[in-house]
């Protein structure tokens, strides 16, 4: 059984903010706080899930900054950059020089782009060069939930995995890998990557994931408020792993992901 007094359990997936596409609660500072209190989580990455449907990003940035309040020694920002509108290099001076953001999160789908496409290289390489961990969000929803979602591109691990290969300084944490079975076929385990199980629903499909890339690869998430903080608690039970890797995937991996 999972133990309650771990010494650290990190969450690397949670949203702050409102969804446009149906009605979403808890996802506002206080709110998250207190599912984290009741589940003894310590930190949690946060970003804004406003900031992937507006224009400007960094106009959700600056809102997600004024609604954590004085909590930042509990939440962790991740400052939501599209590398496809003009001006992310402001936005990266903006978040990491004066904001003081600790990673960034990146929504291709939704703002129209592929890691892989020419144009935004220059992005992934200013990212390399000043060490920001970058988490990739692969899809928050499924697209059959909305008509909106059904024109978005799947992922493909080739994709990532070239990515991966021509920067191997860039950290990235893939999350929310819903409906996408496919991508673990193509992707190769590397010490630049790692994943979130907010999607997995059962212990063996973690002692998969396990198998296929290494405990240390691999870490909590929820994708809170989308789904229930609790649910990776739960496939971590049930799972057939070491306390040792319970540990690592809880929130060492985490740490490491953001401070490597």
């Amino acid at each position: 059984m999972l133990q309650k007094d771990r010494d650290l359990i990190i969450d690397a997936n949670i949203y702050l903010g409102n969804w446009a596409l149906r009605r979403i609660t808890g996802g506002n500072a206080d709110a998250v706080i207190q599912m984290m209190d009741s589940f003894e989580i310590e930190k949690a990455f946060v970003s804004s899930m406003n900031g992937v449907l507006y224009r400007n990003c960094n106009e959700a940035n600056i809102e997600l900054l004024d609604g954590i309040g004085g909590t930042y020694d509990r939440l962790v920002t991740f400052a939501v950059i599209n590398p496809a509108y003009p001006g992310w290099e402001d936005d990266i001076v903006d978040c990491f020089e004066e904001f003081g953001f600790q990673g960034v999160k990146i929504h291709p789908g939704f703002h129209g782009y592929r890691i892989a496409d020419e144009q935004v290289q220059p992005f992934f390489q200013e990212l390399q060069e000043r060490g920001i961990p970058i988490s990739y969000s692969a899809r928050m929803e499924e697209g059959i939930e909305h008509w909106a979602l059904r024109g978005l591109e799947n992922p493909t691990g080739r994709e990532v995995d070239k990515l991966l290969s021509d920067f191997p300084g860039l950290r990235m944490l893939i999350t929310d890998l819903i409906g996408f079975d496919d991508i673990y076929a193509q992707l190769i385990p590397r010490e630049n990557l790692w994943l979130d199980i907010s999607h997995l629903r059962r212990g063996d499909e973690l002692e998969v994931m396990v198998k296929r890339f290494g405990a240390s690869r691999l870490v909590y998430g929820s994708a809170f408020p989308f789904r229930c903080i609790n649910s990776p608690m739960i496939v971590m039970e049930h799972a057939r792993i070491s306390e040792q890797e319970r540990d690592a995937i809880m929130g060492l991996n985490a740490e490491r992901f953001l401070n490597e």
